[in-house]
């Protein structure tokens, strides 16, 4: 009897687990010999494109009703700054709340050894038996460049010739023994226009440009030109009108630029509207609404009652997260301008997988959860 229950417990020793008992815990300063991981949590880079909008009265703004009948004409400088568009881009950075180390026993006799699998982020990524298991998560690079795009000066188009010809006529008389004779003696004088005169004279080369546009459109010319051709002599005297209108109406300057900057959502703020950056139509990015701007606001709802459940320390398994979806939006003057339903792994659960048990699994990095596992 003695003798069975002898090879009894061999047999058990033999066929216990083969992988070594870890201990996994919240990370401490003090940690030795510890493998260090992070459960992933999603942040956002916040790109805001706004123009500069800087609006120039024409040369010949005064004249526009008087020569073309247009009333509705740019009168003042003026430099307004406009929203574009808003973009949100998630990405996974690792979660500084949420680090644990995983340490093995100082002495342990295993056939098998276990593999930790991480990306270069530190986010845990799962367990195996194999060597060289090799993840192909990649780095995330974030820039925040300016982009800039200025719409030509139509004024320059007032360059047109200032002065012109004069020619006075003086008559003379001339006497020649008993007789008296007239003579014409003419006298050339440069003199120079007025801004009215100027204003008549971009008048009638921009009738002369859209006589010719119209002339070109109808086939006056009886030439057959092919349909790129036309296209660009169209679009090259349409540009023209434009230039000689801009005299009268004004042009605006328009330069574009882009700011990024990064959030990441927490449970403390969660179903109101938070705020994130501050904009001003007069000086666009300012640090505050002292500057008679507004706040760009955040707002992040969850699809359900968040339950916080969080794994005891010193607890011997793996730490895993059950993501939750949530609702962002960003708003600017009660309007939302962009948003969007995300996984948001930092407003769920953590829980505890015994890795004696469950001694292959993988996780996705994107999530904190599970995404296959070995039951033996």
């Amino acid at each position: 009897m003695k003798r069975k229950i002898f090879l009894c417990s061999i047999l058990c020793v033999i066929c216990v687990s083969v992988f070594p008992q870890v201990t996994v815990s919240k990370y401490m300063n003090d940690n030795r010999d510890a493998v260090v991981y992070h459960l992933p949590k999603k942040s956002f880079v916040v790109e805001i494109i706004y123009s500069e909008r800087q609006s120039v009265p024409g040369a010949y703004s005064k004249y526009a009703s008087e020569m073309l009948g247009i009333d509705n004409v740019i009168k003042n400088e003026k430099t307004e700054y406009i929203i574009e568009g808003i973009k949100l881009h998630p990405f996974n950075a690792p979660d500084e709340n949420a680090r644990f180390t995983l340490k093995a026993p100082e002495s342990s006799k295993v056939e098998k050894e276990m593999y930790v699998m991480m990306n270069n982020l530190g986010i845990f990524c799962g367990l195996t038996s194999q060597k060289d298991v090799e993840s192909d998560f990649a780095d995330i690079n974030f820039g925040s460049m300016m982009n800039s795009k200025t719409m030509p000066e139509f004024n320059n188009f007032s360059a047109v010739a200032s002065q012109f010809t004069a020619i006075d006529t003086v008559v003379r008389m001339v006497s020649f023994d008993t007789s008296f004779y007239k003579m014409e003696v003419y006298n050339p004088k440069t003199k120079s226009k007025t801004v009215q005169e100027k204003a008549s004279d971009a008048v009638a080369k921009l009738m002369e440009v859209r006589q010719h546009r119209m002339e070109l459109l109808t086939g006056y010319h009886e030439t057959a030109y092919d349909a790129a051709s036309l296209k660009y002599m169209e679009t090259r005297l349409l540009e023209i009108e434009n230039a000689y209108l801009s005299l009268f109406c004004g042009y605006t300057n328009v330069k574009y630029y882009k700011h990024c900057f990064t959030f990441s959502p927490d449970a403390n703020n969660l179903n109101k509207d938070v705020n994130i950056l501050c904009f001003t139509k007069d000086a666009g990015v300012c640090t505050s609404a002292r500057q008679g701007g507004q706040y760009i606001t955040v707002n992040v709802a969850p699809h359900s009652e968040l339950f916080k459940i969080q794994a005891p320390d010193d607890s011997r398994g793996i730490r895993y997260r059950v993501p939750v979806l949530a609702d962002i939006q960003i708003k600017y003057e009660n309007k939302v301008l962009t948003g969007g339903v995300y996984t948001l792994p930092q407003l769920g659960n953590i829980i505890s997988l015994d890795a004696q048990k469950y001694k292959q699994l993988t996780v996705d990095p994107e999530t904190g959860n599970i995404k296959s596992i070995k039951v033996e």
